[in-house]
């Protein structure tokens, strides 16, 4: 009994990374931008971290230059800084994101705070319901772009396009290994969304 047990999980144990290793590689490969028009209505900008002195993880601050810059160029005309609000005394994700823009010459009128954006997941269903139609881009992590498109396609989101920030942070095996294991989550509750939520 013992010995059928132990092959029994080993056997997991070798599906599993396996399938680890196969979502790696697609990951690693997967196309980090596909932008097609010259001016989108929106960019969506994702969080992260937020140090304990209030100043962006290096993650962040590369998906926000990256917005910028498009912001300067008239790729986007909007931006959406979507994240995590913590508390009332401590600003959230997308107060501290703002902040930042605004001193980046981002005209405030042109930010739109999501302060329900808890995670990747809810970010997008609030982006389907608020602006779907409008052409976006979502903005963020090269690693985090293939679960940002395979959810928003699965969930049907519209109009959408992807662009990767990318620093040396984010070449990191954690993160990759994370993501190969985030993907499949995501996969789950977005099928689940679409066959008996939507």
């Amino acid at each position: 009994m013992m010995k059928k047990t132990l092959k029994i999980l080993l056997g997991l144990i070798i599906v599993f990374f396996i399938l680890i290793s196969i979502t790696t590689i697609f990951i690693v490969l997967f196309p980090k931008s596909n932008i097609e028009e010259t001016t989108y209505e929106y960019g969506v900008v994702f969080g992260a971290a937020i140090r304990p002195n209030n100043n962006m993880s290096n993650t962040l601050k590369s998906r926000m230059d990256k917005a910028i810059d498009m912001y300067h160029k008239g790729i986007i005309k909007k931006m959406v800084l979507s994240g995590a609000k913590e508390n009332q005394i401590r600003p959230g994700e997308p107060m501290v994101m703002k902040l930042y823009a605004i001193k980046k010459m981002v005209n405030k009128d042109d930010i739109i705070l999501d302060e329900k954006g808890d995670d990747t997941f809810k970010t997008l269903i609030n982006i389907k319901n608020s602006i779907d139609e409008p052409t976006k881009i979502f903005i963020s992590s090269n690693f985090h772009i293939p679960r940002i498109y395979i959810t928003a396609k699965i969930i049907g989101i519209k109009n959408f396009a992807i662009e990767s920030s990318i620093n040396e942070n984010e070449k990191n095996v954690f993160f990759i290994f994370r993501e190969s294991v985030a993907i499949w989550y995501y996969l789950f509750i977005s099928i689940f969304y679409k066959l008996f939520i939507i």
